[in-house]
């Protein structure tokens, strides 16, 4: 979200721009905004960071479960639950509004650099339908559609993640 902001606001200082499953409007699902208000009680968003919780939630991110392990959950937990300042910046990070953290359509679609968007067939997060429609808005976008990857595709196909985008960074602007 604020690497599309940054594209918004300021393009003369991007050449190329790469987004990856991200929530670029603020029209969420029912679940996942259900879930946002439960962990904005401090008390739930200790649950939350709880390591078998975490990892529950991590799960659901992960289109191959195999890749899910403990140095996996503790990479994506730790910055967290290090110190009460982690876990206040987790319920502040959360606390803000989906229609403050992301740009209009309208900003979206005067993106005019070339941009590559990667994402995972089967996120459930931020379902693929996203990613096609942010594809429409942004006109000088690629769309490169990863399966057997959901949410964390940079996880689950980092092989695949790399060769795009050495592909899309490699290549004249002009072609």
């Amino acid at each position: 979200m604020a690497g599309l902001s940054f594209a918004v606001r300021h393009p003369e200082r991007i050449d190329k721009f790469v987004v990856m499953d991200t929530s670029p409007y603020p029209e969420w699902s029912f679940l996942l905004k259900a879930t946002i208000f439960l962990l904005k009680q401090p008390y739930l968003t200790w649950l939350f960071l709880n390591r078998f919780v975490f990892k529950q939630v991590l799960k659901s991110g992960f289109c191959n479960q195999e890749f899910i392990t403990s140095e996996v959950i503790d990479i994506f937990r730790t910055p967290w639950i290090d110190s009460k300042d982690g876990a206040r910046a987790f319920s502040r990070t959360i606390d803000i509004p989906p229609e403050r953290m992301v740009e209009s359509k309208e900003n979206l679609r005067r993106i005019n650099i070339p941009t590559l968007i990667l994402w995972g067939k089967k996120d459930v997060f931020f379902p693929f339908k996203i990613a096609r429609q942010l594809h429409q808005d942004i006109k000088t976008s690629t769309l490169v559609g990863v399966d057997k990857a959901g949410h964390f595709l940079q996880e689950e196909q980092p092989e695949l993640i790399l060769q795009e985008m050495i592909k899309f960074f490699c290549q004249k602007s002009n072609e």
